[in-house]
């Protein structure tokens, strides 16, 4: 349909030129502009709830570490500040900078500190944030704390960076360049760096909890008896003598958080150690109390450095190790997809007799339906014609179907499978070029169902493999008599396993270590790549199963595969 035109009028006819319709831009633009306004307030209210939280959390910081102050010099034993103000400007950009100096100004003009003083310590955090969050962008930091390299920097850089250059503020603030410069510098870097290293991967890495694979019930335990635990440990329940060695009960939990669960909730944890800690040895209570303030905080600093440390290293360590299970079952999965269409490269020639057979049978069978049509014949005959082109048609979609179910890339979910199944549906793939080579395949299975748990793609591809190096051995043989395959399956009852043997009539393995045939790039054709039984060896062992190989009595190789037998449940 066309669009409506535009009509001019003569001036004074009483009705207005015609506009066009608006298409369907200028409506996408009429939604735009009439959401706009809402999308800004929506950030302006995000931008200012960020900015609260940054509030929020350094009063609340500063009040807490504020009970922990020393007479003299007057200085605080732990401070967050300098953890929450790097951590949430890498999180939510510069601007927050501004808003954590004029919190902490603010702050300290309520403790009755001088105004010079009190910015120069507002100013001072800013600037040592502002630091710290510049030096980690120009070294590809990546706050996810996902890597040894970035758990490193990020202490490197608060700690040496942010908590030196605050610490300096706060020291010229509060003592000057007095004879007590230097004690109160260190007080004050020792403060700011264990408020970073207790606080800042927590705020760094906060987030929802995404799914995970532990039961539901275990994020609420820890959440509830956590804190017990960590009370009775630092609290005064202990008796003297224990309390100390009881003190590294809290390791345990800290290594299996890290260990278990993903860095927000690990760092969660040590967290709340550390508060409940300091907290309790500020009051004089647990294994840490007892010999002045200084000493008390300064003996928990070192035991919380340790167990933050601990932590947050085996969990970096923990998520490199995922990270590279997943890279390299992503290689597997793009090398097992290169395989199969190499072994399909060599099916090619079969596969394209095989699929022409029931087409040309197809053919036939539709034209003498047709003849059938024009002779009046309406009976049994052609209904015959007519079941055969059916018969013909599933044979060639089966065909085609096991074919793109062998080549289907992408991760497989594993699921109860039949191996006697997966073995004929990856003989019946192989057989056409079997035929056309004159080898033959000869299948002994088990009489009974072998369940196991598999990627059924991934053991169709081990199959293939083992028979096409079988083929390859076999094709030397100068009579057809001399050239078969024989595969057997059987239940291993005594090992509760499933036991896949090839066998063939070729002239057998070399001698020498035949787990060398395992290996990536070794191979004994000149035209070979070396991956074949590098992959069947790779899924049989994802399978928690084990392959090895051998020569049969006489002449010939024998390869065999044991993978986990699934009981029935009845």
């Amino acid at each position: 349909m066309a669009a409506p035109q535009h009509i001019d009028r003569p001036l004074g006819t009483g009705e207005p030129p015609r506009q066009p319709s608006s298409g369907p831009r200028d409506t996408q633009r009429l939604v735009t502009a009439v959401h706009r306004p809402d999308s800004r307030l929506r950030r302006l209210a995000r931008d200012l709830g960020r900015h609260l939280i940054v509030a929020l959390l350094l009063v609340a910081g500063s009040l807490w570490a504020g009970e922990f102050r020393l007479v003299e010099p007057p200085v605080p034993l732990i401070w967050p500040a300098t953890a929450v103000t790097l951590a949430l400007a890498l999180r939510w950009g510069p601007w927050t900078l501004l808003t954590a100096g004029l919190t902490v100004a603010a702050v300290q003009l309520g403790h009755g500190a001088a105004p010079m003083a009190a910015g120069l310590m507002g100013a001072g955090l800013s600037l040592a944030g502002a630091a710290g969050r510049a030096l980690l962008l120009r070294l590809d930091f990546d706050p996810e704390l996902a890597r040894l390299r970035d758990v490193g920097l990020f202490l490197l850089a608060g700690a040496g960076v942010s908590g030196l250059f605050n610490a300096l503020s706060g020291t010229l603030a509060l003592a000057g360049l007095s004879t007590g410069f230097a004690e109160t510098l260190g007080l004050c870097w020792i403060a700011d760096s264990m408020g970073l290293l207790l606080f800042g991967p927590m705020l760094l890495t906060a987030r929802l909890p995404a799914p995970h694979h532990q039961p539901l019930w275990e994020l609420p335990l820890w959440l509830a008896a956590m804190p017990l635990v960590v009370y009775l440990i630092y609290g005064d329940s202990m008796p003297g003598a224990m309390a100390l060695p009881l003190s590294y009960g809290v390791f345990p939990l800290v290594m299996l958080a890290a260990l278990r669960h993903p860095l927000p909730l690990a760092s969660l944890v040590v967290s709340a150690i550390a508060v409940i800690a300091i907290t309790c040895t500020g009051l004089g209570k647990g294994p840490f109390a007892g010999s002045g303030m200084r000493a008390d905080m300064l003996a928990l600093h070192a035991h919380l450095a340790i167990l933050a440390l601990t932590g947050l290293l085996l969990a970096a360590a923990r998520h490199e190790r995922d990270r590279a299970e997943a890279r390299a079952r992503s290689h597997l999965q793009a090398l097992a997809q290169a395989g199969r269409l190499n072994a399909m490269s060599t099916m090619a020639a079969g596969i394209a007799h095989e699929i022409n057979q029931p087409l040309c049978a197809v053919s036939s069978y539709a034209q003498a339906a047709r003849r059938l049509l024009r002779q009046g014949h309406r009976g049994e005959e052609l209904e015959a014609a007519l079941e055969r082109i059916v018969s013909g048609n599933q044979r060639a979609s089966d065909i085609v179907r096991r074919i793109r179910d062998f080549l289907r890339s992408g991760e497989h979910a594993r699921r109860r499978c039949d191996a006697n199944t997966l073995v004929t549906e990856a003989c019946e793939l192989m057989r056409p070029e079997l035929r056309r080579r004159g080898v033959e395949l000869w299948l002994d299975l088990d009489d009974g169902s072998l369940s196991i748990d598999a990627d059924p793609v991934a053991i169709q591809q081990a199959v293939v493999n083992l028979l096409q190096n079988a083929l390859e051995a076999v094709s030397g043989r100068a009579t057809p008599e001399e050239r078969w395959v024989l595969v057997r399956s059987r239940r291993n009852r005594g090992r509760d396993t499933v036991e896949l043997t090839f066998c063939d009539s070729g002239p057998g393995l070399p001698a020498g270590d035949t787990r060398e045939l395992f290996e990536p790039m070794v191979t004994q054709r000149p035209d070979g790549s070396g991956l074949g039984l590098a992959i069947t060896r790779s899924i049989v062992e994802s399978h928690d199963g084990h392959i090895d190989a051998g020569n049969r009595p006489g002449a010939g190789a024998e390869f065999r595969i044991l993978l986990p037998l699934r009981e029935e449940t009845s």
